[in-house]
C-alpha cells in the first residue's frame, strides 16, 4: 500500500527590516512563502502549488501583508491610528470605514459653509428665535434652519375673532 496527499509548509525566503503596525516600532521580520507540498509516507518530497506568502515579525510574532515592507513609518502609523470624522469630529478605531458616531465614511470632508453663513446668526421662520450661524436646528422650537413658515390665505386675513359674552 502507498501512502501519499498533500501538506502545507512555510519556508523562510528572506529577511529585513520594517515598520511593524503592532509593534509600532522599526524592527526584523522574516519573509515567508506558504506552499503546498507532495507527501509521501507522509514526508515532502515537493511543492506543487504556492498558497501565499506573509511577513512575519519576530518581535511581536504579528503576520502582516508583504506590502508592509515598502511603506514609511508615517504610512504605516496613518493605517494603524484612530481617525477623526470629518462631519462629527468623533474619533474612530483605525480599522472601521464608517464613523461610529454619525455614520460618515472614513476620509469624508464636510462641506465648508460659506463666508456669511459662518458668521451671521439666523432667525427662525417659525418662532422668530435667533440661533447661532453654526445651528442647524431652532434651539426654541427645534424648526429646521431653512423652514419658510407657511403664509396666510387672503381669506385667513379677513377672518375677525369676535370675543363671546
Amino acid at each position: 500500500m502507498i501512502i501519499w496527499g498533500s501538506v502545507g509548509k512555510d519556508k523562510r525566503i528572506g529577511t529585513g527590516q520594517f515598520h511593524c503596525p503592532t509593534c509600532r516600532v522599526q524592527t526584523q521580520y522574516a519573509y515567508q512563502r506558504v506552499s503546498r507540498y507532495f507527501t509521501l509516507y507522509f514526508i515532502p518530497l515537493f511543492p506543487t502549488e504556492t498558497l501565499g506568502e506573509y511577513l512575519r515579525c519576530l518581535g511581536c510574532k504579528g503576520h502582516f501583508k508583504p506590502f508592509i515592507r515598502e511603506m514609511s513609518a508615517e504610512q504605516v502609523e496613518a493605517l494603524v491610528s484612530p481617525w477623526p470624522c470629518g462631519n462629527c469630529g468623533n474619533r474612530n478605531a483605525a480599522e472601521q470605514a464608517y464613523c461610529v458616531s454619525c455614520g460618515a465614511r472614513k476620509g469624508y470632508v464636510a462641506p465648508q459653509p460659506r463666508a456669511a453663513e459662518q458668521v451671521s446668526p439666523w432667525s427662525c421662520g417659525n418662532c422668530s428665535n435667533r440661533n447661532a450661524a453654526e445651528q442647524a436646528y431652532c434651539l426654541s422650537c427645534g424648526a429646521r434652519k431653512d423652514y419658510v413658515a407657511p403664509q396666510p390665505s387672503a381669506a385667513e386675513e379677513e377672518t375677525v375673532a369676535v370675543p363671546l359674552p
